[in-house]
């Protein structure tokens, strides 16, 4: 056959043999070198694939050099040069395959994410169990030098898998994924793992484990102690966590219980506090059982779901509980700190909860609580709650409570629009939170975005998921004017039935001259400075002035610390009633403690149009009509639009008369009346539906 002697006369498969030889090797090499797992066998397949592709590619190389009669041992020898050329270039591939891709022990990794695991077991309820044990295995990482841990809360945002893995790992800021599954059949348990580098989305490890339930602490220790060898082999540090219970009973309870506080609603929180108690009954010695049960009662407490000082005395019983059992637990610390936070005792919730993030640095709630410390901390203040809120962010970017807070903070701080972008930016990325949907219309409200408010409530679920939606809603339509159609909404059946009457929804009663209806609300679950100032505004209107006088003198001395607005909103009408009943004297010694803790606030970093306007009222009721210009200016141009609510309370009627209102009036008026244009066909085809 004629081509292939002139094959061998060109010396092509004296190459190819030469070439399928090293090629051979190369591929055993490589199959010896590489991790026995997918990611292993994808670069094992990559190198053959090229060992392929470079056999007829190095044959017609060599036919061409072997063109011509002649040859002899010169193009022999530059023949054989060019097979070992080509096997070269094979291994330097296979070089660069291990190189890249392969666990090795110089490979640098900073941060990782675990993510919750799947529940693939057949009767698809142990979701708890699955959380649970990845939050264990992020638990025992955490003390990894050099190495970012993603927080809990931002990793289980992507429960649902809606973005790839390099896309987590961007939005993390980590290089490297864990991801897995759990089935549970009878009292054994498999967990399949699977760590990617997020960076090129090769997996870089696998492992499946088998355990039974009672081994199950062993095995989250192995878990992590493999996947450490992978990431850091050279370090043997762990971290430390809390002892485990007795019996993986107690453990699974206490696992169902943080299971259900994590959600944050009150039916959770009420399971959550069964299953701590029951785990707690199981194994007494159990420490954050006690803790959860603690945080719990504080958060229910909070709601108004339990009577605050019986709440306080249990919750302190099981911290200390706690803190006997584990001394170094961070988390009975923190939980020391929203006790004290609770109770009104900031500095000693600030000190309890710098010792939590003293021994868990990583501890993103217990930034938060610290956070809202400093906000009502006498020398406290904004900027310094900002700097805690904002630590938390970092730590846990996805967590919808920590952005809630920040946000809060940031509208103090006189940031409006970055307030309302930070939650603009967490309803973007798809995180579950009905609060944010509800915070970023109040917010609109505040800043004079009403008609932006209406589109946000009714583009959500805010409507129809609960009574706080549909009270900012009517709210809004009252701050517009609207007072008609506010009333439809305010005496809507399912708002007469809530047992806890909201700011807005007592707000629009009052715009829209609902009396009885603000009567009923008055003192159901509204914590004691709001009853007494709503029933002051009702005396006010009703001409008692000595009963309007009491009830704010009441109010006053409720007012929680860290609302300066409140406060000073509520010196301006005892100051309005004082002077009605003669005692001018006593009314300006109000407004002056008033217009001074005004200058102290500003001095802080509080800066809000609410403020503003009702420091203008305050400066106007002194006679300093510049001052009170001012003020006004300043809160009209930051957004103040909440001129129907002004009109009813005691004290703005100084403002009124101040040189240059009417125009400030008229602006305000006009930027309503465009505002109403653009939502108001929105807002009525919204409330036909109601009334159906």
């Amino acid at each position: 056959m004629r081509w292939i002697a002139e094959m061998h006369r060109r010396g092509v498969i004296r190459a190819l043999i030469i070439y399928v030889l090293a090629a051979w090797i190369v591929v055993e090499i490589s199959a010896s070198l590489l991790p026995s797992n997918e990611t292993g066998a994808q670069q094992l397949r990559m190198i053959i694939l090229v060992a392929l592709v470079g056999c007829p590619v190095m044959a017609i190389l060599v036919w061409r050099r072997g063109r011509g009669t002649g040859g002899g041992a010169k193009q022999a020898g530059e023949r054989s040069l060019l097979s070992i050329v080509s096997v070269t270039a094979l291994l330097a591939v296979l070089a660069w395959t291990v190189t890249a891709h392969s666990p090795r022990a110089d490979r640098e990794y900073s941060g990782i994410a675990i993510l919750p695991f799947s529940d693939l077991s057949a009767t698809e309820d142990h979701q708890y169990l699955a959380d649970g044990i990845a939050e264990e295995i992020r638990n025992r990482l955490v003390a990894v030098p050099g190495l970012d841990v993603a927080a809990r809360s931002s990793a289980f945002a992507f429960r649902q898998r809606s973005k790839n893995v390099r896309e987590i790992g961007e939005i993390l800021r980590v290089d490297l994924v864990l991801d897995g599954s759990l089935r549970k059949a009878g009292d054994t348990v498999r967990i399949s793992l699977q760590l990617v580098d997020a960076r090129t989305g090769f997996e870089v490890w696998t492992g499946s484990f088998d355990a039974g339930l009672d081994d199950i602490f062993a095995l989250q220790d192995e878990i992590a102690g493999q996947i450490v060898a992978v990431v850091a082999p050279d370090n043997k540090e762990m971290a430390s966590v809390a002892a485990m219970p007795s019996s993986f009973d107690a453990y699974d309870l206490y696992l169902l219980g943080r299971h259900n506080w994590q959600k944050r609603d009150i039916a959770s929180l009420e399971r959550a506090l069964e299953y701590f108690d029951q785990s707690i009954s199981r194994d007494p010695r159990f420490a954050p059982s006690h803790t959860g049960r603690a945080d719990s009662l504080l958060l229910l407490a909070r709601a108004g779901e339990r009577p605050p000082q019986q709440a306080v005395v249990e919750a302190n019983e099981a911290i200390q509980t706690a803190l006997q059992l584990d001394p170094l637990l961070g988390d009975a610390h923190a939980s020391l700190g929203l006790l004290r936070l609770f109770q009104g005792n900031f500095v000693a919730a600030e000190l309890a909860l710098r010792e939590a993030l003293r021994i868990a640095p990583e501890n993103s709630t217990a930034h938060m609580w610290l956070g809202l410390t400093q906000l009502r901390r006498p020398g406290g203040g904004p900027n310094l709650a900002l700097e805690a809120l904002q630590a938390a962010q970092r730590l846990d970017p996805m967590d919808p409570t920590i952005t809630l807070n920040l946000a809060g903070v940031l509208a103090r701080l006189g940031h409006g629009e970055e307030s309302i972008s930070e939650l603009r930016q967490l309803l973007a990325r798809g995180v579950e939170s009905h609060g944010a949907g509800v915070l970023l219309a109040t917010l609109c409200l505040q800043w004079g975005r009403l008609d932006e408010a209406i589109v946000v409530l009714s583009d959500s679920d805010a409507l129809t998921r609960g009574p706080d939606g549909r009270a900012l809603y009517a709210r809004t339509l009252a701050a517009l004017g609207q007072g008609d159609l506010a009333a439809t909404w305010l005496r809507s059946a399912d708002l007469q039935e809530t047992a806890a009457a909201t700011p807005p929804r007592l707000d629009a009663a009052y715009i829209t001259g609902a009396d009885e209806l603000l009567r009923e609300a008055l003192y159901r679950e509204n914590p004691p400075h709001a009853a007494e100032w709503w029933n002051g505004l009702l005396s006010w209107r009703g001409g008692d002035i000595s009963a309007a006088l009491a009830s704010f003198d009441l109010a006053a001395a409720a007012v929680p610390d860290g609302d300066p607005q409140l406060a000073i909103t509520v010196a301006g009408a005892r100051a309005a009633a004082l002077r009605a009943l003669g005692d001018a004297d006593s009314a300006i010694g109000i407004l002056m403690e008033a217009r001074q803790l005004g200058a102290d606030s500003v001095a802080a970093g509080w800066d809000t149009p609410q403020l503003n306007f009702a420091l203008a009222v305050i400066e106007a009721s002194l006679g300093d009509e510049a001052g009170a210009t001012a003020y006004l200016e300043q809160a009209v141009a930051a957004g103040w639009r909440d001129i129907e609510w002004a009109r009813g309370v005691p004290g703005t009627a100084q403002v009124v008369h101040i040189v240059g209102y009417a125009a400030l009036e008229k602006t305000v008026l006009d930027d309503l009346q465009r505002q109403w244009k653009s939502v108001a066909n929105q807002a009525e085809a919204a409330t036909v539906g109601l009334s159906r």
